[in-house]
């Protein structure tokens, strides 16, 4: 697929552009394939706070503990959210490679995307709110947040 801005999915970059014009700090993307429509859907979630990462890339334990305190019991006493959790969400967090190669075949490629091809160790950083929208650099960051949750 060719970048975004000369593909087929121009109005996506158009989008992406608008919501960082209008003050977006973060933006991060997904697919849901349990929509029962005939193909994956892609979803975009886009943050006016650059902090809001965090609360993105949380753990399915920290998420789950988030949605109890935040959502009201019902009065059956069944969970509010039937098809939403910290797993669930965990499956958001990570971008799908396709918009990764999309992102890096701008025109002007991106620094990180040139680095994909060397090894990647020390080169992201925690907190890079300076990107509003990068995928390449959430795939990295999400592996290293989940390898070092594994080695605890």
């Amino acid at each position: 697929d060719p970048a975004d801005e000369v593909g087929k999915f121009e109005n996506r970059a158009i989008i992406k552009e608008k919501l960082k014009e209008v003050g977006f700090k973060s933006m991060h993307i997904y697919t849901e394939e349990h929509c029962e429509f005939q193909w994956p859907w892609t979803i975009l979630v886009a943050f006016k706070d650059a902090n809001t990462k965090q609360n993105w890339h949380r753990s399915a334990a920290e998420t789950d503990l988030e949605i109890r305190k935040r959502l009201l019991t019902t009065k059956s006493g069944h969970p509010a959210l039937r098809n939403y959790d910290g797993a669930t969400h965990s499956n958001y967090q990570l971008p799908p490679k396709s918009f990764e190669i999309s992102y890096c075949r701008q025109e002007e490629t991106p620094e990180e995307c040139a680095m994909l091809t060397r090894e990647f160790v020390g080169v992201v950083e925690d907190d890079d709110s300076s990107i509003a929208y990068n995928p390449v650099l959430e795939r990295r960051l999400n592996h290293k947040v989940k390898a070092e949750n594994k080695a605890v």
